[in-house]
């Protein structure tokens, strides 16, 4: 798969989740005990409500802030569902992004 093939895929995904459950939803990687912002990789307007980590798979974490907890089921299962069986994706965004703290 082509780098901006998975990021783009990727995008439409976090757009599609941002604009159905009116949160914003974004995309880190794990380096030590911290997460960094993996660049262009976010959806949605900006709450100012507490961030939560609702989804790992990897080194790669999705945050959203504003999400019903009576939507996280339905978020996690298309995040699962995107991720399995691409795990390049997740390999490729863990080790050639440039991130943002």
């Amino acid at each position: 798969m082509e780098r901006g093939t998975s990021d783009s895929e990727i995008k439409k995904l976090l757009d599609e989740i941002a604009t159905t459950y009116n949160c914003k939803i974004w995309v880190a990687r794990k380096i030590g005990r911290r997460w960094a912002y993996i660049d262009g990789l976010k959806a949605g307007k900006e709450l100012f409500l507490p961030a939560e980590l609702i989804y790992e798979h990897d080194n790669i974490g999705v945050f959203v802030e504003g999400l019903e907890i009576s939507q996280k089921d339905k978020v996690v299962k298309r995040l699962d569902d995107y991720f399995r069986g691409r795990e390049e994706v997740a390999g490729e965004l863990c080790d050639t992004r440039k991130n943002k703290g």
